[in-house]
């Protein structure tokens, strides 16, 4: 026998909606067997700067913990790949205090573009230790022994490098289609993901266009526009944003016919 019991005490302070259940099912089949032992803080899996740890989101509410040590002002980055296919069971991320349960940051990526891989930038404000804590997105209904993630936690404190390739100084800008090409690099943890940007002719009336981001610089960083034919296309300009693996910026800009690029805070 399965009973719900909700109550609201009295009349005061009463004006919100209160419980909803969906999805309740009741099954003789047990979750499959799965288990590991860094379900709370002081259990959590020791992991250093430049380490790789590998994890699964064993089913019935999961959640793992790591624990690592830091300095003030080291920039971070927390990256996680896997082969979880069900969106529902997406990977998050907190960054956690020394407590173990003041959440300082966390971050879950569910666009499509980036891989579906979950990314966490951040600087850290004291010397000490700091854990993470890994479940799944629509904790704790799903999990399942084959939700097998990889998570590794990276200190770059370096910019990364980023140049326009197309256009280049040589090149005409004109109306139609255009590849915005960018060289970007970064030595110690790679670079993530780019940004790109273009702005109109009308400098006055109107602000940088999105054009998106590319996740995958395996043929190159670059996007497509389509140059309106309304526009002037000596006037306009291109902008692209690298972001490495731990969080730092740099940009590049395209402009008058000649590139520059842009150091970030």
């Amino acid at each position: 026998q399965i009973r719900f019991y909700f109550t609201t005490l009295d009349e005061a302070f009463n004006s919100f909606e209160g419980w909803i259940i969906d999805d309740f099912s009741i099954t003789n089949t047990p979750a499959p067997y799965c288990s590991d032992s860094d379900n709370n803080p002081k259990d959590a899996t020791e992991i250093e700067y430049g380490e790789s740890n590998n994890g699964k989101i064993c089913p019935t509410g999961d959640i793992d913990y790591y624990q690592f040590s830091g300095k003030s002002g080291d920039q971070i980055g927390v990256n996680i790949t896997g082969n979880i296919e069900d969106t529902s069971q997406y990977p998050t991320i907190y960054l956690l205090d020394g407590d173990g349960e003041s959440i300082l940051k966390t971050n879950q990526n569910l666009e499509s573009s980036s891989g579906n891989n979950p990314n966490l930038f951040y600087k850290l404000n004291r010397d000490g230790m700091y854990f993470l804590k890994v479940k799944s997105w629509n904790h704790p209904t799903n999990g399942g022994i084959d939700d097998k993630y990889t998570i590794n936690i990276i200190q770059d404190s370096e910019k990364p490098d980023i140049k326009f390739i197309v256009p280049n100084s040589n090149q005409q800008i004109s109306t139609g289609p255009i590849t915005l090409t960018v060289d970007a690099s970064d030595t110690i943890s790679g670079i993530s993901h780019v940004k790109f940007f273009w702005h109109p002719a009308d400098w006055k009336d109107s602000d940088w266009i999105s054009l998106g981001e590319d996740w995958d610089g395996l043929d190159g960083w670059k996007m497509n526009l389509d140059v309106p034919v309304s526009e002037d296309p000596s006037q306009i300009a291109f902008y692209a944003r690298a972001y490495d693996r731990a969080g730092n910026v740099s940009g590049a800009a395209y402009w008058n016919n000649q590139g520059t690029t842009i150091f970030l805070p």
